[in-house]
């Protein structure tokens, strides 16, 4: 069994579709940075049936095998481009943001500022409607922050740059701000043979 393997969900993350299989992964990146960019970007066989199974919106789940219990991880497909290479093969290009990202595309809608309030309240205040949960919450000292119709993740890195702390989004889309380790970037590039 391979360190990494992929599956496919439907946009609300909730069935899982198919698999996708060894045979047709090519190579790809994993970055991760905690305060910063979470993606993948893999290539597959154009002319494998995987192909036809990835759309816009969908989720791809990264699924480390080499850890017990199994870890994963969910990203969003936001692009998908075919290309030829020099051998004359068409390849399928993929790119999945992390679903925190699905944060920047929500309006937190407040034109305010909350003076000294603690980050669990603000948490609480910017998640409210978005589908996310406020988790760990480490910080207590209260904090001001304004608010002026920003994202609901523009929002939530304010909090974080306030405080100090790191802003982690989980699998189960809870929110936590708490110190992490002090790794805060890992890349990792895959490639078939």
């Amino acid at each position: 069994m391979s360190k990494y393997s992929f599956e496919i969900f439907n946009s609300a993350n909730t069935t899982k579709t198919i698999v996708v299989p060894a045979i047709a992964l090519m190579e790809g990146t994993i970055v991760r940075e905690l305060n910063g960019e979470d993606y993948i970007e893999f290539t597959v066989n154009r002319r494998d049936a995987i192909w036809s199974s990835l759309d816009h919106g969908i989720i791809v789940r990264l699924v480390d095998n080499s850890v017990i219990p199994v870890t994963y991880r969910s990203f969003r497909v936001i692009s998908l481009r075919e290309e030829r290479t020099t051998e004359n093969r068409v390849v399928g290009f993929v790119r999945a943001e992390h679903i925190k990202y699905d944060l920047s595309t929500q309006i937190h809608a407040a034109a305010e500022e909350i003076i000294e309030q603690t980050p669990t309240t603000h948490l609480t205040k910017i998640l409210t409607g978005s589908g996310f949960t406020v988790g760990t919450v480490t910080p207590t000292d209260r904090v001001t922050i304004p608010y002026a119709y920003n994202t609901r993740l523009f929002d939530l890195e304010q909090v974080r740059a306030i405080t100090g702390y790191d802003l982690v989004v989980n699998e189960n889309k809870s929110v936590d701000l708490e110190t992490q380790s002090s790794n805060t970037t890992a890349a990792i590039r895959f490639r078939r043979n």
